[in-house]
């Protein structure tokens, strides 16, 4: 069925010329509302505009270049002056020490412009020199506010600046927002393919780009749909296989465990005795290992746990008959070192020697006759590690990558006809439920580390 458009579609590159278009547009607002402010505040009487001081400073000083007598207290406010004689004595003023300083070095021509905005008017009279300083820049025409707060012209430049910040901020916000929303349907679909859930409808974006991805998205889905479905089926298939086989084994195990106990009511010798033994001990055996099975088939990989108790010494003491027993079938000899044999571990016991004959059979199966394998139990980090280090090839990459995955046989290593590739994987599906963990290695050959 494929995406149903269902809205009106645009480029990327749209949403993108009108984010910049509105940010342009939001920009302009900002810098001219405060200018239409300042200009609305100064027809009303509030401030000056800039060269209002200016202007004051050049009336003013034509005036006192004509009139003789003149009250210097009427000089309007924003305007300072000094009064000095003409031998440049102070004669009066309204400025500061500093002020009159700079005043001076204007006089005698010294005096360096600033950025401050700070001006001078020397005006000449008959017996004296006035001079007048005042700043280019808007003002208050309230006293209190002119001397407390900021200029206007700063004023207006900070609002300019925060208005532009707070705009440019909202258009990201709300072009992020709009982009979120377009983006939805793609995260959706992608959260739904995560999770494995492929039974879902793929709505559209307004954006053309996101719909080409949503199209592939949708293809994609159908695909892993078909590969799931295949997969699923092989996987129920190779368990009802497993499961089948399993309860095949139970028929033979019955008669042959009937049989031996039927030889062991005869007239036998020890020897005989002990033979049969053996036989029924590793019946039962067979018969757990076979509900192990079932189990495996059943739960995907969920085995019921008992655990115990147990020091490791006495743990390997108690299986160490039926290793001895697995690799004398190729006459092989079997190095067991324990580091500490009073380490505690809690398991279960059934299901961690069927963990362990699994591999120890795998390193028997893939190593000469007359060979070698090590068997080592150490302390690592407060965990019991069990190494089983066989003397064959080793494993191969395949094998180190896929080796405990089930139904996995790696054809170079392994031409054995009894082989099913479940081995390993029951050993990891024990291990991990008893919260450990199975690494492969090579070292002087394959090694199999168990980590609980």
């Amino acid at each position: 069925m494929g995406v149903k458009i269902t809205k009106r579609q645009y480029s990327l590159k749209f949403f993108f010329i009108k984010f910049i278009l509105s940010l342009i547009i939001g920009v302009g607002v900002s810098i001219a509302l405060p200018l239409v402010l300042a200009t609305l505040a100064s027809n009303m009487g509030y401030i000056t505009v800039a060269n209002y001081n200016e202007i004051q400073a050049e009336k003013t000083a034509k005036i006192l270049a004509t009139e003789k007598n003149l009250d210097y207290k009427n000089i309007p406010a924003g305007i300072k002056y000094l009064i000095i004689s003409k031998e440049f004595d102070i004669l009066n003023t309204n400025m500061s020490n500093g002020e009159q300083k700079d005043a001076l070095r204007y006089a005698n021509g010294k005096f360096e412009k600033t950025a401050s905005g700070k001006q001078f008017i020397l005006v000449t009279r008959d017996k004296e020199f006035c001079i007048l300083q005042y700043y280019i820049g808007s003002h208050f025409t309230n006293m209190w506010l002119d001397i407390h707060m900021p200029s206007p012209d700063i004023l207006i430049n900070a609002g300019m600046i925060l208005n532009c910040l707070f705009v440019f901020s909202i258009m990201v916000f709300l072009f992020a927002k709009e982009l979120r929303k377009e983006l939805k349907p793609v995260m959706d679909a992608t959260t739904k393919i995560e999770e494995q859930e492929l039974e879902f409808n793929i709505s559209s974006s307004r954006i053309i780009e996101f719909n080409d991805i949503l199209k592939s998205i949708y293809n994609m889905k159908n695909s892993l749909k078909k590969s799931l479905k295949t997969q699923w089926n092989i996987e129920r298939q190779q368990k009802e296989q497993v499961s089948a086989l399993a309860h095949d084994l139970k028929t033979p195990l019955t008669i042959i465990g009937g049989n031996a106990d039927l030889l062991s009511e005869t007239n036998i010798n020890q020897e005989q005795e002990e033979y049969i033994n053996h036989i029924l001990e590793s019946s039962k055996r067979m018969e757990n290992y076979i509900a192990i099975l079932i189990d495996l088939s059943k739960n995907t990989g969920e085995i019921p746990i008992n655990r115990e108790s147990i020091s490791i010494g006495k743990f390997i003491d108690s299986i160490k008959g039926q290793m001895q027993s697995v690799v004398a079938m190729k006459k092989m000899n079997l190095i067991i070192a324990i580091m500490d044999e009073s380490f505690g571990i809690e398991i279960d016991t059934v299901l961690m020697e069927r963990a362990i004959i699994n591999v120890l059979s795998n390193a028997v199966d893939h190593s000469p006759t007359h060979g070698e394998i090590i068997f080592n139990v150490t302390k690592d980090k407060g965990k019991c590690k069990i190494s089983i280090i066989d003397s064959g090839p080793g494993f191969t990459p395949a094998a180190l990558k896929y080796g405990l995955e089930r139904f996995f046989m790696d054809d170079k290593s392994r031409n054995y006809q009894h082989h099913y590739g479940m081995g390993l994987y029951i050993t990891n599906s024990i291990v991990t439920q008893h919260g450990g963990k199975v690494e492969l290695k090579n070292k002087r050959g394959a090694e199999v580390d168990i980590i609980i």
